[in-house]
């Protein structure tokens, strides 16, 4: 029987997030109208992930595929690799689609047959009770919780500024093929909040012609556990995604890094710091919290640069000489 739908979740020791999510799954699949399989990638996990993909009872065929070098974009390749259908449908081990989500997708694939991919909204799920700051400042730093929505009316994606995020979009086997996502982007036992390897692919589609659709039906909770929702996260999340635009920017060829570069960069972080410090004193939540997270992205990018400087005076300079 040939596969319409791969749905493809990628899992690293977040072994009671993934049960959570493939309970969630039951009621989409029950839904499709087309043959479906789910994968989940084991990324080379040390908890209980196996035991939990191995207990799962889902209507149609549920594999497990093992990727054991750490990183998401490993385990997004893997999943291409063993994926069977003509669509790969991408999302994450901490969401719960809505019961429309498959079905969204099999009609849009019918409806627009030169669309190279598709997404839907992304709504953030506070579990617990969320602490008053994060309360007040939700909706200005929304971003941060993967959360995306479009609007409510559907439209051809041709900029990357237009493109879905990693918990819910999907791409046409064939294209996908064409574009592997690259290791040194997307999560990393190293760098935790690092991102950007779907962004990447989905942007390489558009600059080759392709384009995307934006379906609004295709709907997914995000789910945030309380753990998630402290000043500390946030603040890295915002490094890894200042981190994550200078390596997108040098995979596309930027220039290289010099000393010029990397003052400015530094003087931003300086100006960003002076911006911040009074809120948190004042007890000012909607401003802090937003310059807060521009402070880390800043951090992040400075730190990606001089990366990139120290690496490149090692190779042009071996000796210290």
């Amino acid at each position: 029987m040939s596969i319409a739908t791969s749905v493809i979740i990628c899992s690293r020791n977040r072994a009671e997030l993934l049960r959570e999510t493939l309970l969630a799954l039951q009621a989409p699949l029950e839904e499709a109208q087309q043959p479906v399989e789910v994968i989940v990638v084991n990324n080379a996990s040390t908890d209980a992930t196996d035991s939990v993909i191995k207990a799962a009872r889902l209507p149609v065929t549920l594999r497990r595929v093992l990727a054991p070098h750490p990183g998401l974009s490993h385990a997004r390749n893997a999943g291409v690799l063993a994926a069977r259908g003509t669509l790969l449908l991408w999302t994450d081990d901490d969401v719960s689609p809505s019961s429309q989500w498959l079905r969204a997708y099999e009609q849009a694939v019918q409806d627009w047959p030169n669309a190279a991919f598709f997404g839907g909204p992304v709504e953030p799920v506070l579990q617990g009770i969320p602490p008053a700051w994060l309360q007040q400042s939700l909706t200005l730093v929304r971003h941060s919780f993967a959360a995306v929505d479009y609007g409510p009316t559907t439209f051809a994606i041709t900029r990357v500024a237009q493109t879905p995020f990693g918990a819910n979009y999907a791409i046409r086997a064939d294209v996908q093929r064409h574009h592997p996502y690259d290791p040194t982007l997307g999560r990393q036992p190293q760098h935790y909040w690092l991102a950007g390897e779907e962004t990447n692919v989905l942007g390489a589609i558009l600059a080759t012609g392709g384009h995307g659709r934006w379906l609004p039906d295709a709907r997914v909770q995000h789910r945030i556990p309380a753990n998630r929702q402290s000043r500390r996260t946030l603040f890295a999340q915002a490094v890894g995604g200042g981190r994550t635009q200078i390596r997108r920017q040098q995979l596309r060829g930027a220039d290289r890094v010099g000393l010029r570069a990397l003052l400015r960069s530094g003087a931003s972080v300086l100006r960003h710091m002076l911006r911040t410090v009074p809120y948190p004193l004042l007890g000012e939540h909607r401003r802090y919290i937003p310059r807060l997270y521009d402070m880390g992205t800043a951090i992040g990018q400075w730190r990606e640069l001089r990366r990139y400087y120290q690496t490149r005076n090692e190779l042009e300079n071996p000796h210290g000489i």
